[in-house]
């Protein structure tokens, strides 16, 4: 696994063969950073489920001003940790040791521009219910939350229910959601 684009492009990571992940695949990162690659420099960057880190990387290598991962496995913060220093961006990288669960509970997440998830694919409907929901009323209203999902996962209705405006795009097997406040 590599860093697909931006100041460290090509950069190798880690990604142990024995952590409990799939990673997120070239194409679809790529897809992602084709969408939001021209609003990322300076802006603060939000990877939940962070397994290996290289979303959030890529975003750093493109030129966001700072990342939060938040983990709670020990291999994969390790992982992160490494990636970090090898990718040389210790000063604008913070880990959080947590499940995102918790970290809603004390953190606020109006700094961050981009929110970015891969929960495990094995997550239920209702638990992708409360974290939008929690996320609804603490974003910036300019943030832009992308959700990484298989495509059997429709969530237009829950969306629209919470007051967030829909977008989603296909890859195969892999859907992204994007999601945006319409209270503007």
């Amino acid at each position: 696994m590599r860093i697909l684009s931006g100041s460290v492009r090509g950069k190798k990571l880690l990604s142990p063969d024995d952590l409990p992940l799939r990673p997120t695949s070239n194409k679809v990162r790529a897809a992602i950073f084709n969408i939001i690659r021209f609003q990322i420099p300076g802006s603060h960057f939000l990877d939940l489920f962070a397994g290996t880190g290289a979303v959030g990387l890529n975003a750093l290598s493109e030129g966001a001003s700072s990342v939060t991962f938040v983990e709670k496995n020990w291999k994969c913060i390790h992982a992160i940790e490494k990636n970090i220093v090898l990718s040389h961006f210790e000063t604008k990288a913070r880990i959080v040791k947590e499940p995102v669960e918790r970290f809603f509970q004390w953190e606020s997440l109006e700094k961050y521009n981009f929110i970015f998830l891969d929960p495990p694919y094995d997550f239920e409907f209702d638990q992708y219910s409360a974290l939008l929901v929690s996320m609804h009323s603490k974003i910036n209203k300019s943030a832009l939350i992308i959700l990484e999902h298989t495509s059997r996962s429709d969530f237009f209705g829950l969306a629209s229910e919470i007051g967030f405006d829909y977008q989603e795009k296909h890859y195969g097997k892999i859907k992204l959601s994007m999601f945006r406040t319409n209270e503007n």
